[in-house]
C-alpha cells in the first residue's frame, strides 16, 4: 500500500514526515504545533511535487482530522496535483500508523531519560529518526 502520512504533534515540538514505501521523504521540524499555513506550504512546495497523478506510486495522501489538515487550499492542491486525498475517520487515532511509532519514541525517551539533560534537539531529531525508521524496518519485515 503507497502511504502518506503527514502529520503529528509531539508535545511541543511539531514533526511532520512524509513517508512513501516507508523512507522518510521530507521532514519539518518546528517548535510548537504546526499551523495550516504552514501546512499548507509543506505540502505544496515539498510532499506534492514528490508525488504523482492518481494510481501513480505516490498518489494517495492519507490524514488524520486535524484541523490543519483542512482546506479549500489543501483540496485544491491535491487536486492540481491528481493526488487522490483521503482522511481517517475521526476519532479513531489508532488508525494512524504514526500513533504506533510515536508510542515507540515516547517509550525510548522514557527508558533514556538520564541522556535527556545531555541531549539537544538535533540529536533528538536524529534519535526520532533512527527510532522512527527502525519502526517501520520492523513493520515491514
Amino acid at each position: 500500500m503507497v502511504s502518506n502520512w503527514p502529520t503529528c504533534v509531539y508535545k511541543v515540538r511539531a514533526i511532520v514526515k512524509n513517508i512513501h514505501r516507508y523512507v522518510p521523504r521530507a521532514t519539518l521540524v518546528v517548535k510548537g504545533a504546526v499551523t495550516q499555513a504552514m501546512y499548507e506550504h509543506w505540502l505544496e512546495t515539498v510532499v506534492l511535487p514528490q508525488s504523482e497523478p492518481y494510481l501513480g506510486r505516490r498518489s494517495i495522501i492519507i490524514m488524520d482530522n486535524c484541523s490543519t489538515h483542512h482546506s479549500d487550499k489543501i483540496t485544491e492542491l491535491c487536486g492540481q496535483f491528481g493526488v487522490q486525498l483521503l482522511y481517517l475517520p475521526p476519532y479513531l487515532p489508532h488508525l494512524n500508523p504514526i500513533e504506533q511509532t510515536f508510542h515507540l519514541l515516547k517509550h525510548w525517551l522514557r527508558k533514556h531519560r538520564d541522556l535527556a539533560p545531555r541531549v539537544d534537539e538535533f540529536d533528538e531529531l536524529e534519535a526520532y529518526k533512527a527510532a522512527w525508521i527502525e519502526h517501520l524496518e520492523k513493520a515491514t519485515a
